[in-house]
């Protein structure tokens, strides 16, 4: 069975490409950018920084989730959510998996939080 041109280009892309790594923005309308979303998402985080909580600022770019150093409250907005939550209670070292856009200077009281993208 012979390919079509546009089956033969992505394949050359993605043996192009190495191993394990990913593009940062795949095209999700493509079966290649499906599967590089895929690879992307379990794969560890490539970037860790440092949080400032902000009522007004988003964080960019989105993180998978956020280490809390030191434990108390944590109220953010997530992707694709309406509203802000709080995670009350945190201990020390926890980890909240969830791709907060906004982590909120008003509620948060937890400190030493790390975004990791």
């Amino acid at each position: 069975m012979k390919s079509t041109p546009a089956e033969r280009a992505a394949a050359a892309e993605l043996a192009s490409q190495p191993f394990g790594q990913v593009i940062d923005t795949p095209n999700p309308l493509t079966l290649l950018g499906r599967l590089k979303a895929l690879v992307d998402a379990i794969l560890p985080a490539r970037t860790a920084t440092a949080v400032v909580p902000s009522d007004t600022v988003a964080l960019n770019p989105v993180p998978r989730g956020i280490f809390v150093g030191t434990g108390g409250d944590v109220t953010l907005r997530a992707v694709g959510s309406a509203a802000d939550v709080t995670y009350r209670n945190l201990a020390d070292a926890s980890y909240i998996g969830v791709r907060p856009q906004y982590v909120r200077a008003t509620g948060t009281t937890a400190t030493a939080m790390i975004a990791e993208g």
